[in-house]
């Protein structure tokens, strides 16, 4: 169903309109690629890229200030160690990510610069879903009876 989604989208790019990508969610972080990967099946890597930046910020209304590397505009930025115009799953390959002036790295978000500092625990990592025992791991499960 996707390269349906994504023909249709490129239809209307073509057509003067714009497109955009966006997750719901669920995964959050590889959401946004998927999305890309999906929009690549019907258009060409840089157009695929245009459509997640460009295209998006003019969906926020915020086309003036970010979407794009322009003078006076916002720039956070993610360097990747390989290049998406090769093959548009690399934009996962992350090396680096620039927000509001701090470096982090890509694998373990720790801030590399102005100030290294360890990211620490992983705010969205459920300990519990990560045991391999039957102990409950949720209000259902204890609820049962299940200990």
């Amino acid at each position: 169903m996707f390269p349906f989604i994504a023909m249709g989208m490129a239809d209307v790019i073509e057509y003067g309109g714009f497109g955009a990508i966006g997750s719901h969610g669920q995964h959050h972080g590889i959401g946004s690629h998927w999305e890309m990967w999906m929009v690549a099946t019907a258009m060409s890597p840089m157009q695929t890229l245009e459509v997640a930046t460009m295209h998006g910020a003019r969906f926020l209304g915020m086309h003036e200030d970010i979407g794009s590397l322009e003078v006076g505009k916002i720039a956070d930025l993610v360097v990747l160690n390989a290049n998406p115009l090769d093959d548009i799953r690399n934009t996962a390959d992350i090396r680096y990510v620039m927000k509001a002036g701090t470096l982090y790295d890509g694998d373990t978000l720790n801030e590399l610069w102005p100030v290294p500092r360890a990211y620490g625990p992983y705010p969205w990592v459920d300990e519990d879903m990560l045991r391999d025992d039957d102990r409950p791991i949720g209000w259902w499960d204890a609820r049962r009876g299940r200990r």
